[in-house]
């Protein structure tokens, strides 16, 4: 099982760690927060475009299909009622052509990324408060 802890620091500022790696979280200044790290929402968006890339490396790597510089661009939108990010557009761009019949195993396994599994088998959450 994995292990992640997020401390406040201060203001709207968070900090997340994970095998002693750590993120810095915080919020834009028009929303309450100095503006010194991506969002919580830009943080998941980026987690799902690097296990997407992450993903087609490892088979680039094994199939000799060239991927360095390899961008791997989200496009996204949040919705009301709930709160949510409500869609995602994403464009894989290789630094060189991918040969026609190598694109539909690529999405395949862009598609299998486990972030992206994750969103897609809605994962059961609970919110308890520590005692």
């Amino acid at each position: 099982m994995g292990v992640t802890i997020v401390k406040h620091n201060q203001g709207m500022q968070f900090t997340a760690e994970n095998r002693g790696h750590k993120i810095l979280f915080d919020l834009p200044k028009d929303i309450g927060g100095t503006d010194a790290a991506s969002t919580p929402p830009e943080v998941f968006i980026s987690s799902l475009g690097a296990c997407i890339g992450v993903y087609v490396v490892g088979y680039c790597e094994r199939h000799n299909i060239a991927y360095e510089g390899l961008t791997i661009e989200l496009f996204w939108e949040k919705a009301d009622n709930p709160a949510r990010i409500d869609q995602i557009e994403i464009q894989l761009k290789f630094p060189k052509p991918v040969p026609a019949d190598k694109k539909p195993v690529i999405l395949k396994v862009a598609n299998g990324c486990l972030v992206h599994n994750t969103l897609m088998n809605h994962p059961e959450m609970t919110v308890t408060i520590a005692d």
